[in-house]
């Protein structure tokens, strides 16, 4: 676990407060992100949270300043050493999240869904088929 203070939350519902749109929030234009990520660490903010652009429905914590991967069952030293562990393998999702990937050049389905309605379905955790 890593405890962050400070921590900015931008969603669909509150991103234009930021000057970007829902479609911007998860596209495939990584800059709209970078300068989103640059202006929220100028206002003091030490982490966000943001929508998956690869996973619709779940969200990414990105943690601002310097980090350190660190084995997870090791008690970390120091602040900037994060407990990490391995999720994938050349850069493959696990085989049960795979058929839910928003893959670069399609549709971002969350936030399609969301300018419809007004929300959008949290991603289920499919079950484990391989251990």
């Amino acid at each position: 676990m890593v405890d962050v203070d400070d921590v900015t939350r931008v969603d669909f519902d509150d991103c234009e407060t930021y000057g970007r749109t829902a479609d911007e929030l998860v596209g495939d234009d990584y800059s709209a992100t970078q300068e989103l990520a640059d202006a929220v660490r100028a206002s003091g903010a030490t982490a966000m949270i943001v929508p998956s652009a690869a996973l619709p429905g779940t969200h990414n914590l990105i943690v601002f300043g310097v980090r350190l991967l660190h084995p997870f069952l090791w008690k970390p030293l120091t602040p900037e050493e994060v407990p990490t562990g391995h999720l994938t393998d050349g850069a493959r999702a696990a085989a049960e999240v795979a058929g839910h990937i928003r893959w670069f050049g399609t549709p971002p389905s969350a936030a399609q869904q969301w300018k419809a309605t007004g929300t959008y379905d949290l991603f289920d955790d499919p079950m484990v088929t391989r251990w």
